[in-house]
C-alpha cells in the first residue's frame, strides 16, 4: 500500500510539473488576459478609485482601481467619470453640490449643505480641487466620500501641516498596478486580489500591507519565468586587434524575465561589457559567455588576428644610473604596422622598476634586467644601478612616487605639473620632525581661498608657477631651523589625450556602461615626447554634462550616475588638462537601471537612551554614521541598484521616530519597543521590518519634592527641587496632573550643555497662573522601576500688579546705547550686508549722512548688477534698509529689489526663515503683489504653517519636528497681521505658537537656547508680542514671572559697549545688540501706539542728514559734539588736526617762564581749556605742560609768544595733547593682520573700562583712558580662531605711549581639529583625501589630505555642528563612515581624533600536500546566513583574494577542486570589522592528490596507505589463523 502511495505521488508531481511547463510555454497573450493596448491609451493613462465611507468610518469601494484613458484637457472629475462609466455617473455639479456620484440604478450620492460630508479628490495623495486639471500619465486619482470634514479620514494630514492636504500611507503604486489588470488575471487570482482590494481601500490597509500586496500584484504582472536557453549572434567573431564588435542575445522563451549578462574568459584579447559590445584587446583567442539565471547559456569564440610583430629593437642596450635616477627606454618594432604592444618587465624590481611607458627608475644598488616583449619578439637592456652619493647637510629633495628623486639646483626645485610625489629632508637627524608650508592667498570671484602647493607633510600639489617655499625643521626640545627653496613648477607637455576604461579606450562613439550605482574607474594617458604616458587626476579637471557624477582618486576618475537615474540616460565627461583646456577628451557614459530586489536592515535589538542633542532638543538614537552599538546600517540588494533611496515608516512613534533631518536617524523618545518598515523608494514592494527595544541607561529609582507645600504670588515663578535618584538618571521628566485646573503649571525642560558631549541638565518650572490650593502630582516618566509619583501642594495668592519698571533705564537708555554700537560698527563699513546697522541706526531715532547712505547705496547697486545670488533674507535685509533710508525697493536704481522675492524660484523648498521674511518685506511697506507674481501672501502663509509642530506650537527652521523659540517668535512677527477671523487657521496657530513660548519661559524671564541664556530669543519674543499687540509686561498675558520681565531681562545682557548674545559672553556682538535695538523700540513704538518696528509705512527720511552735517545718535542720546576753537593761553587735543574745531582739554597744568627762565606762573585750565589772566609785561615768553590731565599724554613741547609794546601777543598760545592711546596687534598663525576682534580693557578691580576692535591692518586702539593699571584681555575672537588667552598688563601715568608702535602683538590659532587616519591594525594610511562639511547648510568648508603619519589638520570651522566625509576609501579598505562633531565655544586644539579604515579584503593560498601552489581552484564566499557572494579563483601563485568585502562575516569553502585533487573540506571564516586585521601570514590550504582507481572515485594517498594497513592486518590474521589450523 505504502509503495502504491508513493507511486501515485511522484505521478501526480510529473503531472503537476507537465502542468507548470505548459503554462511557461504559453504566450503573453494568454498569461496576461490577452488584450493588447490599443494607441490611444500608450497616449497616457491614470488610475481611478471611488471609495465611500460609513458613518462608522469603514469603507467600500464604488469603483476599484481602474485605468482610464488620459485626454487633453481633462479634470479629476472627467477622469473620474471615464473610469467610472458603465458602473453610473460622476458629475462636477457646481460650487454648491461639488461632486455628485450616482451608481447605476440609485440615488446619487452628493455634498451636504454644510459641507461636512462630500466627495474629495486625492491627485498622488495631494487634496486637490474639483476643477483640477494638471494631469499626467501614471497619476493617481482617488475620490473619498467623507462624512466629517475628512476628519475620518485616517491617514489624512490637514493642510496646516502640509502645503496642501494629505494621505500619509502611499498606495499610489499598488493601485496602479491593480488598474492594470485584466479580469482574467483577477478571477484566476482572486484571493490574491480581495487582500489587494482591502490593502488599497481608504481607512483599511496600512503602508506595510500596501507594500505586502503590491508585491503579490507584482507576481501576476510579472510572473518569474526561468529562461530556458539564450542564443547569441553572430556564433564567432574574428577581429583585429583595436576592432569592436557587438553581440546580441535572444532569450528562450522571449518572455523570460532573466537578464544576460556577458563575460569574457580573456580579457586581454577580448573585452565585452554589459551591452554586448566586444573590444579586441590583443591577439589570441577568448570565449564571450552570455548567461541568464541558473541554466541558459551559449558561447561565442572569438578570435583576434593581428600584425605580428617579426622583431624589436631597444634604444639602449645598456643603462648605467644612480639610485632615484629615471631612464626612458624605447622600443622600435618591426613591421612598423604591428598590432602588438610593447610590454616592460623588470627581472628584479628592488633593483629597478620600470612602467608600461619603458620608464627605468634606479631603486638600489645592484644589476638586474629590463625586457621588452611584444608578441612572440623581445629585447633585453642591461641596468646597473650605483648608490647614490647623499649631501653632506641635509639638504631638501623630491622623491617621485615612481622612485626617482629630483634634487635643488641653486636653490630652486624643478618640477612637472604631472610629477607626483612628497618633499624630504634627506640625512635629517633621528627624533626630528618636518613642516612644510608653500601656499598663497588668492581671489576669485569676490571670494578668498588658500591654495596649497606643499602640505605640511610635504605632499606636493602642483600649479604651474613659481614659488617661496619653507621647510621648518623641529628638534626634540622644541628649537626650529628653516630651510628655504624656490618650487618651480612647468608644464606637463603632454598633448593628445585618451580615456580608457579597464584599458580599453572610451569616447563619445565607444561609451561605457554604468550598470545602475556602480562606479567605474576612468584612466587618462597622453602623448609626451612621442611616448603615451599615464596622466595623474592632479593634472587634469574632468567636468560633466547633465546629471553624472565624477571623483578623483590618484590613479584615476571614479564615474557613475546619480541616485534614481533613468534607464538609459547618458551623460558627456570631459576631461582636460588645468594648465591648458585645449588638450582634452571627451567620451560618453551610459546609464543602464538596475532594480532593488532586496533591503537588509542591521542595527542592535536593545538600545541604551542616554545622550542629549541640544541643538534638536531631543535624546540622540541610532545613525548611519555612529559607533558601534549605536549606528543601524541599510542594505540594498544588489549593491549596484540604481536608486538606493528608501523611506522610514515608524509604527510606536510615542516610542521612538525616524527623523531623516540633520540626518539623526532612528530617535527614541522614551523606553519601549519600537517596529519600523523600510520601503524602497524606487520598489515600493520591496521592503524589511526592524524592530528596537529601547531602554535608559540609567533608570530613574525614585524622586521626591524638597517640600511638601508650596506659597507663591500669582505669575511667580520657581525652579521645582524633586531629588532625583540617582542625580544622573537618564529622564527625570515628569507627567503633570492637577487636582483643580487652572492655579499652576509645571513645566518639565532639558537644556543640553552646548558642547557635543551629550550631557543635559533637566529643570522643572512651576509657575501660578490664578489664586487657589491644588495638590499637583507628577508621574515620572520613566517607570522602569516603578518609582512612585512625586505629590505637593500649592497655595497661590492674589495676583500681583503689572510690573512697574524704569522705562527711560531699560528701554530708552538701553535702546540709545545698542544704537551706539551698531553705529560704531558701520564706520567704514557702509557696504553691502550692512543693512542690519543701518535700519537698526535709523528705525530707533538715530542719524546717518547722506554722503555715507549714498556710499551704501553704491555698493549694494554694484552687488545687484553683480548677478551674485542671493536668497530672500538677503532681499528681506534690503528691503527693510532700503524703507528706512526712504527709498523705494521697487525702483532702487532701475531694480526691482520687491520683485526679487514675490517671484524668487524654488521657495517652497527652502527653510521656513525664508518665507517668513519675504511675508515681513511684503507688510513692511505695505506692498501691492501683482496677480501674476509666483508668491502671493497666502501662499507663503500656507507654506509657513506647514512648519508648526501640532503637539507643541513651535516652529521649525527645516521641518515642523525640530523647532525653536527664534523660529517660532520670527514666525508670529510676520503672521501678527493676519492674527485676525479672516484668517481662522492663523489664528489658531497664533495661539498654539504663544503657549509655546510661554512654555519656554524660564523663572527669570528668559529662554535657554543654543547651549546658554540666550538675549536673541528674549529680543526676538518681545518683537511677536509688539507685532500681535500683547503687552509684554502684563502678567495675564503670560510673559512675567513674578518681578522679572522681559524688558528688564535684557539688562542681563549689557556690556560697556554693546550688548551680547550670551550672559556669559566676554564682549558684545552685533546680532544681539540690533535685536535688542529693535526689540525695545517695538516695545517703545507699542507703548505711543506707533506702528511696529518692522511696519515702516510710517517711515520718513527723519534720520539722513546732509553732508557737512553732524551725525548723532538722536535728541534723547545726550551724544557727543564737537566743540571748541582757538584760545590764547589755551589747551586743545590733537587729534583733529587743526585747531579750529578741536575738543579743549581741561585740568592741565602749565607753567609760563620769562626769558631768564624764571618760572613766573603756573595754573590748570578751566573747563574751556584756556589759563585767562596771565599776569605778563611787554617781553618774550615760554610755557610748557608740566602734568596732563588723565587720559591724554603729557606734550613736553615748549611754545614760545611775545608781548608788544601794545599788548598785542603774537607766537604760540595753543598746546595740544595727544590722547592717551595705545594700541595692539591681532594676527593670524602666519603673522596675517585679523580684522574684528575684541578686546576689553579692565581696571584692577576687574571691571571693564573699555573696548576695542581690530581694523583692517589688525590693530585695535585704546584711548582716553584714565591714568592707572590695566589689563587688556580678547573678549570675542575671530569666528573660527580660538581666544588667545593672552593677557598683556600695563600702567598708565601719562608718559607718551607711541601708538603706531604696538604694545603687543597677539597671536591667533585657527580652530583646529587633529585626525590620525590608521587602518586596523594602527598603521597610518597616507594620501587620503577629506572634505569638511557645514552639517545644517550642507556647504563645503575644506578639505584635508592625510600625510604620512596618517595626520591631518581640519581648520576653517566655527562653533556649530560639522561632517568630515571621506572623499574616496583607500585601495584595500571600505569607505569610512561620515564623522559628525560638534564645536562648541569651549573649543580646545588639543584633541586628536582616530579615523580608522576597515580592510575590505582577505587572502590566503592555495597549495598540495607539497606546498606547492595550485592555480585555476574555485571556492565559493558566502556570507554568515549561507548566501552565495561571489566565486574566487586562485592565480597562479596560488593566491585567492577576496575583495570589496563591507563589514560582516563570511565563509569561503572550496567548491571545484583541479583534475586529479580530492576537495578539501577545509573553510575558512572571518569577520571583517573595526578589530579586524589582514592576515599577515597567509592561511594555506592544502589539496590532495588523487590515486586513479579504475573507477570514477578518487582516492587520496592517505586512504591508500590506509587500505594498505587494513590489508595487511588482514593478511596477518589469516596467516595466524592458518598456523593454528596447522598445529
Amino acid at each position: 500500500m505504502g509503495k502504491t502511495k508513493s507511486v501515485i505521488a511522484k505521478k501526480l508531481i510529473c503531472a503537476a510539473m507537465a502542468v507548470i511547463l505548459i503554462f511557461a510555454g504559453l504566450t503573453p497573450a494568454a498569461v496576461y488576459g490577452g488584450e493588447t493596448p490599443s494607441q490611444e491609451q500608450k497616449q497616457g493613462t491614470v488610475t481611478v478609485t471611488v471609495e465611500y465611507l460609513e458613518k462608522d468610518g469603514s469603507a467600500r469601494y464604488f469603483l476599484e482601481p481602474k485605468a482610464a484613458v488620459l485626454k487633453e484637457g481633462m479634470t479629476v472629475v472627467d477622469a473620474a467619470a471615464a473610469a467610472y462609466a458603465g458602473k453610473g455617473t460622476v458629475e462636477d455639479t457646481g460650487a454648491l453640490y461639488g461632486i455628485s456620484v450616482t451608481p447605476t440604478g440609485e440615488t446619487p450620492v452628493k455634498e451636504s449643505l454644510l459641507g461636512d460630508e462630500k466627495w474629495v479628490p486625492f491627485v498622488n495623495n495631494d487634496e486637490v480641487g474639483n476643477k483640477y486639471g494638471d494631469l499626467h500619465d501614471g497619476d493617481v486619482i482617488r475620490l473619498i466620500y467623507t462624512r466629517n470634514y475628512l476628519k475620518d479620514i485616517e491617514d489624512f494630514t490637514p493642510a496646516a501641516d502640509t502645503a496642501v492636504g494629505t494621505l500619509s500611507i502611499n498606495k499610489n503604486s499598488l493601485i496602479t498596478k491593480m488598474g492594470r489588470l485584466s479580469d482574467e488575471q483577477k478571477e484566476a487570482n482572486k484571493d490574491v486580489y480581495e487582500q489587494a482590494l482591502r490593502a488599497a481601500l481608504v481607512n483599511t490597509g496600512s503602508q506595510q500591507d500596501a507594500a505586502d500586496a503590491e508585491k503579490l500584484i507584482d507576481g501576476i504582472l510579472n510572473p518569474e519565468i526561468p529562461a530556458t536557453g539564450v542564443s547569441v549572434t553572430p556564433k564567432s567573431l574574428f577581429m583585429g586587434v583595436g576592432e569592436r564588435e557587438t553581440l546580441t542575445a535572444a532569450l528562450i522563451p522571449e518572455n523570460s524575465s532573466d537578464k544576460v549578462t556577458w563575460t569574457s574568459s580573456d580579457e586581454n584579447v577580448a573585452a565585452v561589457d554589459e551591452e554586448g559590445n566586444v573590444y579586441a584587446a590583443g591577439e589570441g583567442q577568448a570565449v564571450i559567455t552570455a548567461a541568464a539565471g541558473d541554466n541558459a547559456r551559449a558561447e561565442v569564440k572569438v578570435t583576434v588576428s593581428g600584425i605580428s610583430a617579426t622583431g624589436i629593437e631597444l634604444d639602449r642596450k645598456s643603462i648605467s644610473m644612480a639610485e632615484g635616477e629615471g631612464v626612458r627606454l624605447t622600443a622600435s618594432l618591426t613591421p612598423a604596422e604591428t598590432t602588438d604592444t610593447v610590454v616592460y618587465k623588470s627581472a628584479d624590481t628592488e633593483v629597478a622598476a620600470v612602467d608600461d611607458s619603458g620608464l627605468v627608475v634606479g631603486l638600489k644598488a645592484g644589476k638586474t634586467k629590463i625586457t621588452a616583449t611584444a608578441g612572440d619578439v623581445s629585447a633585453v637592456c642591461e641596468v646597473e644601478v650605483t648608490a647614490r652619493l647623499q649631501a653632506a647637510e641635509p639638504a631638501v629633495i623630491f622623491r617621485h612616487d615612481d622612485g626617482r628623486i629630483t634634487e635643488a639646483a641653486d636653490g630652486v626645485i624643478t618640477l612637472s605639473s604631472i610629477d607626483q610625489g612628497s618633499f624630504e629632508i634627506e640625512g635629517l637627524e633621528e627624533g626630528k620632525t618636518v613642516e612644510w608650508e608653500c601656499f598663497e592667498k588668492v581671489s576669485e570671484d569676490g571670494y578668498d581661498s588658500t591654495v596649497v602647493h606643499i602640505a605640511t607633510g610635504g605632499r606636493f600639489y602642483p600649479h604651474v608657477g613659481e614659488r617661496r617655499a619653507t621647510a621648518t625643521v623641529r628638534d626634540e626640545n622644541g628649537r626650529t631651523k628653516t630651510m628655504e627653496f624656490t618650487l618651480r613648477v612647468t608644464g606637463s607637455g603632454v598633448s593628445d589625450l585618451s580615456v580608457y576604461w579597464n584599458g580599453v579606450p572610451v569616447s563619445e562613439d565607444d561609451p561605457v556602461y554604468l550598470d545602475g550605482s556602480e562606479q567605474k574607474k576612468i584612466t587618462v594617458r597622453g602623448l609626451k615626447d612621442g611616448v603615451l604616458v599615464s596622466v595623474p587626476t592632479q593634472a587634469l579637471e574632468m567636468s560633466v554634462s547633465g546629471d553624472g557624477c565624477v571623483s578623483s582618486s590618484a590613479d584615476g576618475f571614479n564615474i557613475g550616475a546619480q541616485n534614481g537615474a533613468s534607464d538609459g540616460e547618458s551623460y558627456i565627461y570631459t576631461v582636460a588638462l588645468k594648465e591648458d583646456e585645449s588638450v582634452s577628451a571627451s567620451f560618453k557614459a551610459v546609464h543602464m537601471e538596475v532594480a532593488v530586489t532586496g533591503i537588509r536592515v542591521t542595527c542592535p535589538e536593545v538600545f541604551y537612551i542616554d545622550m542629549w542633542n541640544g541643538l534638536g532638543g531631543q535624546y540622540i538614537g541610532l545613525t548611519a554614521y555612529g559607533q558601534e552599538g549605536d549606528r543601524y546600517e541599510v542594505e540594498i540588494l544588489p549593491a549596484n541598484a540604481s536608486d538606493k533611496s528608501v523611506s522610514w515608516v515608524s509604527h510606536n512613534e510615542d516610542v521612538a521616530w525616524y527623523q531623516a533631518a540633520y540626518n539623526n536617524g532612528i530617535v527614541p523618545k522614551k523606553a519601549g519597543k519600537a517596529s519600523f518598515t523600510v520601503i524602497s523608494d524606487a520598489s515600493p514592494a520591496v521592503s524589511a521590518e526592524v524592530e528596537i527595544e529601547f531602554r535608559y541607561k540609567q533608570p530613574l529609582l525614585s524622586a521626591a519634592s524638597s517640600q511638601e507645600h508650596y506659597e507663591l504670588k500669582q505669575y511667580d515663578s520657581i525652579e521645582l527641587d524633586l531629588g532625583v535618584s540617582p542625580a544622573d538618571a537618564t529622564e527625570q521628566r515628569f507627567t503633570w496632573s492637577y487636582s483643580q485646573s487652572g492655579i499652576v503649571s509645571v513645566t518639565d525642560g532639558v537644556q543640553g550643555s552646548g558642547n557635543s558631549d551629550g550631557k543635559k541638565t533637566t529643570t522643572h518650572t512651576m509657575t501660578a497662573l490664578s489664586p487657589g490650593t491644588v495638590t499637583v502630582t507628577g508621574v515620572p516618566a520613566d517607570n522602569t522601576n516603578s518609582p512612585e509619583p512625586v505629590t505637593f501642594t500649592v497655595t497661590v495668592k492674589e495676583k500681583t500688579e503689572k510690573p512697574v519698571i524704569d522705562t527711560d533705564r531699560y528701554v530708552t537708555q538701553n535702546k540709545i546705547h545698542a544704537r551706539e554700537y551698531m553705529k560704531k560698527q558701520l564706520e567704514d563699513n557702509y557696504v553691502f550686508e550692512s543693512e542690519w546697522a543701518i535700519f537698526t541706526v535709523l528705525r530707533t531715532g538715530g542719524t546717518l549722512s547722506q554722503s555715507n547712505l549714498d556710499a551704501y547705496r553704491d555698493d549694494l547697486e554694484r552687488e545687484i548688477n553683480s548677478g551674485s545670488r542671493m536668497v530672500p533674507t538677503d532681499y528681506f535685509r534690503i528691503v527693510m534698509a532700503l524703507l528706512a533710508m526712504d527709498d523705494d525697493p521697487e525702483n532702487f536704481r532701475g531694480a526691482n529689489v520687491l520683485a526679487k522675492l514675490y517671484d524668487f524660484q524654488g521657495l517652497e523648498n527652502y527653510t521656513s526663515n525664508m518665507m517668513t521674511f519675504t511675508l515681513l518685506a511684503y507688510d513692511a511697506g505695505g506692498f501691492e503683489i501683482p496677480s501674476d507674481a509666483l508668491w502671493q501672501r497666502e501662499d507663503l502663509i500656507g507654506m509657513i504653517l506647514a512648519f508648526q509642530n501640532k503637539s507643541n506650537g513651535g516652529f521649525g527652521l527645516v521641518d515642523n519636528v525640530t523647532v525653536s523659540v527664534d523660529i517660532t517668535a520670527m514666525t508670529l512677527q510676520a503672521l501678527a497681521p493676519y492674527n485676525t477671523e479672516e484668517w481662522p487657521e492663523v489664528q489658531e496657530a497664533f495661539a498654539a505658537g504663544l503657549e509655546y513660548l510661554r512654555g519656554q519661559l524660564r523663572s527669570d524671564c528668559g529662554y535657554y537656547v543654543e547651549g546658554g541664556d540666550n538675549a536673541c530669543s528674549v529680543a526676538q519674543v518681545i518683537i511677536a508680542l509688539c507685532s500681535a499687540g500683547i503687552d509684554p509686561l502684563d502678567p495675564d498675558n503670560g510673559f512675567v514671572r513674578g518681578e522679572a520681565t522681559l524688558i528688564t531681562k535684557l539688562d542681563d545682557f549689557r556690556q560697556t559697549e554693546g550688548f551680547s548674545t550670551y550672559t556669559d559672553q566676554d564682549g558684545p556682538d552685533g546680532l544681539a545688540s540690533y535685536q535688542i535695538a529693535c526689540a525695545l523700540e517695538a516695545y517703545d513704538r507699542f507703548l505711543g501706539g506707533k506702528n511696529g518696528v518692522y511696519d515702516l509705512t510710517d517711515a520718513e527720511a527723519g534720520g539722513v542728514i546732509p553732508d557737512g552735517g553732524q551725525e548723532s545718535g538722536g535728541a534723547a542720546d545726550g551724544g557727543e559734539s564737537e566743540n571748541g576753537g582757538e584760545v590764547s593761553g589755551g589747551k586743545d587735543d590733537k587729534n583733529t588736526g587743526d585747531i579750529t574745531g578741536a575738543e579743549t582739554v581741561p585740568g592741565a597744568e602749565i607753567e609760563v617762564k620769562n626769558e631768564q627762565g624764571e618760572v613766573i606762573y603756573r595754573a590748570v585750565t578751566d573747563e574751556n581749556g584756556e589759563i585767562p589772566d596771565i599776569p605778563v609785561t611787554p617781553g618774550r615768553y615760554t610755557f610748557k605742560e608740566v602734568l596732563a590731565p588723565e587720559g591724554y599724554a603729557l606734550n613736553e613741547t615748549t611754545c614760545s609768544f611775545t608781548v608788544d609794546e601794545n599788548g598785542q601777543v603774537s607766537g604760540d598760545t595753543v598746546l595740544r595733547d595727544d590722547f592717551t592711546r595705545f594700541t595692539l596687534k591681532k594676527v593670524g598663525e602666519h603673522n596675517e593682520p585679523l580684522m574684528g576682534v575684541a578686546f576689553s580693557l579692565k581696571d584692577e578691580r576687574g571691571a571693564v573700562v573699555a573696548t576695542a576692535l581690530t581694523d583692517a591692518d589688525g590693530t585695535a586702539m585704546f584711548e582716553k583712558i584714565p591714568y592707572g593699571s590695566y589689563t587688556v584681555v580678547e573678549s570675542k575672537p575671530l569666528p573660527g580662531y580660538l581666544p588667545s588667552g593672552a593677557q598683556v598688563t600695563l600702567t598708565l601715568d601719562g608718559t607718551f605711549v607711541n601708538p603706531t608702535e604696538p604694545i603687543a602683538i597677539i597671536p591667533n590659532e585657527r580652530m583646529k581639529l587633529t585626525f590620525k587616519k590608521v587602518d586596523t591594525a594602527g598603521n597610518p594610511l597616507a594620501g587620503i583625501s577629506f572634505t569638511l562639511i557645514d552639517a545644517q547648510s550642507g556647504t563645503v568648508a575644506a578639505h584635508a589630505v592625510s600625510d604620512e603619519k596618517g595626520e591631518f589638520e581640519i581648520t576653517g570651522f566655527t562653533v556649530g555642528d560639522w561632517i568630515l566625509r571621506e572623499d574616496e576609501a583607500p585601495e584595500g579598505f571600505n569607505l569610512m563612515n561620515d564623522y559628525p562633531f560638534h564645536v562648541g565655544y569651549n573649543w580646545k586644539n588639543d584633541q586628536t581624533v582616530t579615523l580608522v579604515n576597515i580592510p575590505n579584503h582577505y587572502e590566503f593560498k592555495k597549495t598540495d600536500h607539497r606546498r606547492k601552489p595550485l592555480s585555476g581552484v574555485r571556492f565559493g564566499l558566502y556570507d554568515d546566513k549561507g548566501t552565495f557572494i561571489r566565486e574566487l579563483i586562485s592565480d597562479e601563485n596560488g593566491i585567492v583574494r577576496a575583495d570589496n568585502l563591507v563589514p560582516g562575516s563570511y565563509l569561503i569553502r572550496e567548491t571545484r577542486p583541479l583534475d586529479g585533487y580530492a576537495r578539501t573540506d577545509e573553510a575558512i571564516t572571518f569577520t571583517i570589522d573595526e578589530s579586524y586585521v589582514p592576515p599577515q601570514k597567509l592561511v594555506r590550504i592544502t589539496n590532495t592528490p588523487v590515486i586513479q582507481t579504475g573507477v570514477d572515485l578518487p582516492i587520496a594517498p592517505s586512504m591508500v596507505v590506509g587500505l594498505l594497513m587494513m590489508a595487511a592486518s588482514v593478511l596477518l590474521g589469516l596467516m595466524r589463523l592458518l598456523k593454528k589450523k596447522h598445529r
